[in-house]
């Protein structure tokens, strides 16, 4: 009783206090306060429409204390009354700079909606909005918090995508999608493990075509992307791309239906002026390959171009993912490359020689693929690609080691695939290499050095058997 008098208090101090000891109590012995429920939720709801704002947060903290224990129908109709005013709270404390505060509203809003959702049901269009709203607040409040908002959409879209669609929801979260996607990063060197708008958009948006079906979804796509590919704005440009490889997973059997109309695109941003768009359109290009097999194959003359082009792009990250691109082409081609292999190894040459390990581990990769796509007519190229194989198979530092496993990995495909003849020539230090890669402490190498050796046995045969003392000790 003393307590339910300070929390009714003129003075501001004394409400804080006694709302932070309930709050303390209810999240320490809350089941032994059922009883009191009603009461203590009363108190909590009041208090978040104090006009001091610590007793406001305390208030939240309150209800984040009382909403774990709720469990019958009448405790959760008694949690969902204090949705509305938490919601206004968060947005209160957004403008007033408090990120604790919000960020704690949050989680408990997350933690409510994976483990009682019943409580927020009622609210959902008003939950939604919020965080909506939050989301694409760019300027005014805090990526850290922006995050956390979409976050919770993330979630819901995974989770709940069919009760959005019931709610007709899901045309405002594509629109806020679209429009995080589109947003520029303040900094062109910003950490890549910080949030950005562009995550958050993607993650929405991705979590939206994996769980409702493509064709309810890709009329919206296509409309966003077709209004943004040629925009003067290279941030739409870019959401426009972004778009297209975020959603090649979720919306592959819709989009396989309209690939004349989506490679078009794809191949514009592969052209763009920015080299940020066309580094995205790389990455696009490689959800393609990878998601819409066979049919994204027939289109290899209009893509190959594209990539070999983003080859000789000036940055790592478009070289890197024009490689995995090829990579994927390769995987899913034959004799079709055969007439674009001159050029793809004089590319692939110069990926080879390059300073940075990722890219040379991505290029041998796409090599990889391409030797086991022509078989003999990767002759040619054999001599010089053996021996950039063998230079890396000597490195012995530990930075080194994933590039030592991918070179590991293509000379025992070289082997596997052309004429034994071919291969003699190399086979006694590639075999010395080999064995020398399972004395270092490295599981990756480990792992391609036995791949390798499985792929030099089809060559030497019956000539393996000396070496399986020193493989199998």
């Amino acid at each position: 009783q003393y307590l339910f008098e300070c929390s009714q208090s003129q003075h501001g101090e004394h409400r804080e206090a006694a709302i932070l000891i309930f709050a303390s109590l209810t999240d320490t012995i809350g089941d032994q306060l059922r009883e009191h429920f009603k009461t203590l939720i009363g108190i909590f709801i009041g208090g978040m429409g104090d006009a001091a704002q610590p007793v406001r947060v305390a208030s939240v903290r309150g209800v984040g204390a009382l909403l774990q224990w709720l469990g019958t129908p009448e405790e959760v109709a008694l949690g969902a009354q204090a949705l509305p005013p938490l919601l206004n709270v968060a947005g209160q404390c957004i403008t007033a700079g408090d990120e604790d505060t919000v960020m704690m509203a949050y989680e408990t809003l997350i933690e409510v909606c994976s483990t009682s959702f019943e409580i927020v049901e009622g609210h959902l269009t008003i939950l939604v909005k919020h965080m909506l709203q939050v989301g694409c607040a760019k300027g005014t409040a805090d990526l850290a918090v922006r995050d956390k908002a979409m976050g919770l959409i993330s979630e819901l879209c995974a989770s709940k995508a069919k009760l959005l669609k019931r709610k007709h929801l899901v045309p405002q979260i594509l629109q806020a999608a679209f429009l995080l996607m589109a947003e520029l990063e303040e900094d062109d060197d910003a950490d890549p493990d910080e949030p950005q708008a562009y995550k958050m958009g993607s993650a929405t948006l991705d979590s939206l075509a994996i769980n409702l079906p493509s064709r309810s979804l890709v009329p919206e796509l296509l409309t966003f992307v077709a209004a943004n590919i040629a925009s003067p704005d290279r941030g739409a440009r870019r959401g426009a791309i972004m778009v297209m490889g975020t959603c090649a997973e979720g919306c592959a059997e819709s989009f396989t239906e309209h690939l004349e109309t989506l490679l078009p695109w794809l191949l514009k941003g592969m052209e763009d002026p920015d080299l940020s768009v066309r580094s995205w359109a790389c990455w696009a290009l490689t959800q393609f390959a990878e998601f819409l097999q066979p049919e994204i194959v027939e289109h290899y003359e209009a893509m190959l171009p594209g990539i070999f082009q983003a080859l000789a792009a000036s940055d790592l990250t478009t070289q890197r993912r024009a490689c995995i691109a090829l990579d994927a082409f390769c995987e899913n081609l034959t004799d079709e490359l055969g007439p674009y292999l001159e050029r793809l190894m004089a590319q692939m040459e110069h990926v080879l020689d390059a300073d940075d390990p990722e890219l040379r581990e991505v290029g041998m990769s796409s090599i990889s693929s391409a030797a086991g796509a022509v078989g003999d007519a990767f002759l040619p190229y054999f001599p010089r690609t053996m021996q950039r194989v063998g230079m890396c198979m000597a490195y012995e530092s530990e930075e080194l080691l994933s590039l030592r496993a991918r070179a590991t990995e293509l000379g025992g495909i070289l082997a596997a695939t052309l004429k034994r003849e071919a291969f003699e020539p190399y086979r006694e230090a590639f075999v010395g290499a080999l064995l020398a890669g399972l004395a270092l402490d490295s599981n990756e190498l480990r792992e391609y050095t036995y791949g390798a050796l499985a792929n030099l046995s089809i060559v030497m045969q019956k000539d393996m058997a000396p070496l399986l003392p020193a493989i199998l000790p």
